[in-house]
């Protein structure tokens, strides 16, 4: 930003826009309030509570190796509700199906299944919207190679007509 004096860096991400949907914006500490460029111009900002119309976000920290449990984390999702971790060996087909299979005609708009539904594991999210669980990698050099994919859905009455919020996907290879 010209003109001004930024210490260290910090990044904020707010919400705005014209219109229902929103962009981000990302500014340091000293542009979350102030003016533009020495000018007496003013931000205009409304912040709306939408912790229940968040993406969640699957992540994982910990490589699959044989004999480790490897967590596979859960963030930004409904805060004290319940969430469905989707494992399988695909992320082409499921029953047939090719994926990414769009959810839009199930009521799930802009939502779509990444990852084979082969085994799921229930999972509670904590008063922050995180949640957590452990996939043990068993010790069976046949599966030295093999990638399985995960992905979270998560219950969320608010977020769509089907009722769950769906994360990205992700994809483990087994030894690395």
């Amino acid at each position: 930003m010209r003109g001004s004096q930024l210490g260290p860096s910090f990044t904020y991400v707010f919400d705005c826009g014209w219109s229902p949907s929103t962009a981000r914006v990302y500014g340091s500490a000293t542009s979350a309030t102030g003016s533009l460029d020495g000018f007496a111009y003013g931000y205009v900002m409304k912040f709306f509570d939408q912790t229940n119309t968040a993406v969640p976000i699957l992540a994982g920290t910990d490589a699959p190796q044989f004999g480790n449990n490897v967590p596979i984390e859960l963030r930004q999702a409904k805060a004290n509700s319940v969430a469905l971790l989707l494992t399988g060996l695909s992320n082409a087909t499921w029953n047939g199906a090719p994926l990414p299979l769009a959810l839009g005609s199930i009521g799930a708009p802009g939502c779509s299944l990444l990852a084979a539904f082969d085994a799921g594991e229930v999972v509670l999210t904590d008063g922050a919207g995180r949640g957590s669980t452990d996939v043990l990698v068993p010790v069976n050099f046949a599966l030295l190679g093999v990638p399985f994919y995960n992905q979270y859905a998560v219950y969320d009455p608010a977020a769509n007509g089907f009722g769950f919020a769906f994360s990205n996907g992700g994809v483990g290879v087994i030894g690395n």
